[in-house]
């Protein structure tokens, strides 16, 4: 009895579809994207820039993907980077100088989520080239964002059309120095890691046209004058946009699984506002 050769026949893919399973495959680590490089070549020619879409660099710790020349992490491999820059749209950069940050996004220009964490030196060089990248989302120290220099802060206008701006390390300075957060224009997401003054959010809640989520972290325990209290004559401040939380997400964490499947920690008060909204009703 003749065997039935079709069963022993390879199932072979539609192309778009065997790339559509790769790809799929890829976005649930960088390792194992990495993985799959080593499948074929035509695998890898799929896989690869997914590779680069994120780039971490820590001054103290390794640079990911591997940018650096030899095993220190002392000095960038620009050429690699520059072939390779074009693929990246996430980057977290902490302890690095200004002048180094620069060199970095000089060579990434589709970064649409940038995390600048403790910058060494005078941030005003930095504002042309973040106005020339497509951002989206910016995680930025408080002093950084202000631009300052030394003792005295450079009056440098920001032109963004971010949505997402997340301040950290924020202390209790002037009023009118956050003001050019209100001349972003799309910005719809905003987070204080700190409790700004009552007239600085109620300026923010009504000039912040699009806005659609503060959020205030103020640790369990800390003794400052809240918004969302009574205090010195000044009214509670009511506002279904105005989310306050006492502990943090693991937020790096979060931030690597939000560039890889869409869910980071904007989700998680969006989801905390919404439910406030729901015990109100």
């Amino acid at each position: 009895m003749p065997q039935d050769t079709a069963s022993n026949e390879l199932c072979i893919l539609p192309g778009e579809l065997e790339r559509e399973i790769f790809e799929l495959a890829a976005s649930e680590s960088l390792q194992i994207a990495a993985r799959l490089t080593l499948v074929a070549r035509r695998v890898r020619e799929w896989i690869e820039p997914s590779l680069y879409r994120i780039f971490r660099a820590n001054r103290r710790g390794r640079v990911f993907p591997p940018f650096c020349l030899g095993t220190q992490n002392s000095t960038l491999d620009m050429p690699r980077l520059m072939r390779y820059g074009q693929h990246i749209r996430h980057v977290v950069l902490r302890e690095h100088s200004a002048r180094s940050v620069r060199k970095i996004l000089d060579r990434c220009p589709n970064v649409e989520n940038l995390a600048l964490w403790i910058v060494d030196g005078s941030c005003a060089p930095l504002v042309p080239v973040l106005e020339a990248l497509p951002l989206k989302r910016l995680s930025v120290d408080a002093l950084d964002f202000l631009l300052f220099h030394g003792e005295e802060m450079v009056d440098v206008p920001i032109t963004l059309n971010i949505t997402h701006l997340d301040i950290n390390n924020f202390g209790y300075l002037d009023v009118t120095e956050w003001e050019q957060i209100t001349s972003l224009p799309e910005l719809t997401h905003l987070f204080f890691n700190g409790c700004p003054r009552g007239e600085l959010l109620e300026n923010l809640l009504h000039k912040c046209v699009k806005l659609e989520l503060l959020v205030l972290f103020i640790p369990w325990g800390e003794r400052i004058s809240s918004p969302f209290q009574h205090g010195h004559g000044q009214p509670k401040i009511r506002d279904k946009r105005l989310v306050k939380v006492s502990s943090i997400v693991e937020y790096e964490k979060q931030w690597e699984l939000g560039t890889l499947r869409g869910g980071d920690f904007w989700k998680i008060y969006e989801e905390k506002r919404d439910s406030a909204r729901l015990d109100l009703e």
